[in-house]
């Protein structure tokens, strides 16, 4: 038993820095949008779907990729998310308009969402019961430490280097929380699930109903 527990303090730390990345990400560009209207010569309304289109491919997807993860596996499903989020990120730095940015953020909000899904569920069972509140714990203030720092990290960047910085930040941490997942997670087996493909649709449609 106190083998397969051995490396949960690497897990811990690797699924924490790289699933921080999804609320920094919500609150990051906030104080970049008046710059990149300015870039763009848009509107502020149109742009805060730059912010927009990331919160509702994120909150829309998370349950279906949550049942997604039990079918393939929940250790899969976040290194393809983290694989995901990297990419879109360079997607997003490179973005040559408006519409192009703000699908691309679209994009990384379904990625975010293949992470946060399962992210909890692979902590909770990589500790024994004893220390599973002291692991949650320390998940838990990643995840507020994330959404509460993103404005001030994307003020330092944009100051810096540019608006376009902001989103390249997440490459080295993808990497990172890539490579400490992939060596010390155990890929389990794929099982069969039973899919609510109308629960995701409804949920989906209804986040989108309250920003339109």
């Amino acid at each position: 038993m106190g083998d397969s527990f051995s490396k949960k303090w690497q897990i811990l730390f690797a699924i924490s820095i790289g699933t921080i990345m999804v609320p920094i990400n919500a609150s990051i560009v906030n104080v970049s949008l008046p710059t990149i209207a300015t870039y763009f010569v848009a509107s502020i309304t149109s742009v805060e779907w730059v912010l927009t289109a990331y919160l509702i491919t994120l909150l829309g997807m998370v349950l279906f990729f949550g049942r997604f993860g039990d079918s393939i596996g929940h250790e899969r499903l976040y290194l393809m998310g983290l694989g995901g989020f990297a990419i879109t990120s360079i997607l997003c730095s490179t973005a040559s308009s408006l519409p192009a940015l703000e699908i691309f953020r679209g994009m990384q909000g379904i990625t975010a969402a293949m992470m946060l899904a399962v992210s909890l569920g692979i902590v909770k069972n990589s500790f024994p019961k004893h220390q599973l509140g002291k692991s949650l714990g320390i998940y838990s203030v990643a995840i507020a430490a994330g959404l509460a720092l993103g404005p001030a990290i994307g003020g330092i960047i944009e100051g810096a280097l540019g608006w376009r910085f902001i989103f390249l930040i997440n490459v080295p941490i993808a990497i990172i929380s890539f490579i400490i997942c992939y060596r010390v997670l155990v890929r389990n087996q794929p099982i069969q699930v039973k899919w609510d493909i109308s629960g995701t649709i409804l949920q989906f449609s209804c986040l989108c109903s309250l920003f339109t």
